[in-house]
């Protein structure tokens, strides 16, 4: 995914809150159907509007310091008007911050940037809305789910390799299941 894709999915989190109804909350996902049927520059142009009244995007990730400084560098250059809160840790800390906090009745964050597996666990339990950016037309199509639950930005390529010395050949797994 180009950076362009990642600031326009950033871009899209910051008006969550501004468009919210003051009288009854709504989740992510019923603030950002209304823009659902716009097309790509009105969406954007909307999005900026929010955005720069709402004024706070809130970021929780696993990336690194190294990783996310760019990042958020990057979306505070192309949108100064928008103050960065940003929460590091690993994807325990994370998942149990965002779970605790929906406990609580608090919907702090914005994005999450997490793996798989903690992101599966709070899908399953309701604590992520749809979204579609407007930059979604940048991004290959196998790293957008298509429920519009998640968008990926990288691959994580796993290999599997062994010793030859003490593996037989006979004794290397053919498929990716086991049959125990």
């Amino acid at each position: 995914m180009n950076i362009k894709a990642v600031l326009g999915i950033l871009l899209a989190a910051t008006e969550l809150s501004f468009f919210a109804s003051p009288i009854r909350a709504q989740t992510a996902g019923e603030v950002l159907k209304v823009f659902e049927p716009l097309k790509s520059p009105e969406r954007k142009s909307r999005l900026i509007e929010g955005a720069r009244k709402e004024g706070n995007l809130v970021f929780y990730g696993t990336l690194g310091v190294d990783a996310s400084r760019p990042l958020l560098e990057k979306f505070r250059q192309a949108h100064p008007y928008i103050s960065i809160g940003h929460y590091r840790s690993g994807s325990t800390g994370i998942y149990n911050r965002v779970v605790n906090e929906a406990r609580a009745g608090k919907h702090e964050v914005d994005i999450i940037e997490l793996s798989a597996g903690p992101v599966s666990d709070l899908i399953r339990g309701g604590l992520v809305d749809p979204y579609r950016s407007s930059e979604t037309g940048a991004m290959r199509p196998e790293f957008i789910d298509p429920r519009h639950l998640w968008s990926a930005y990288h691959y994580l390529v796993v290999g599997l390799a062994y010793n030859k010395n003490l593996v037989k050949a006979s004794e290397v797994p053919k498929t990716r299941h086991s049959d125990s």
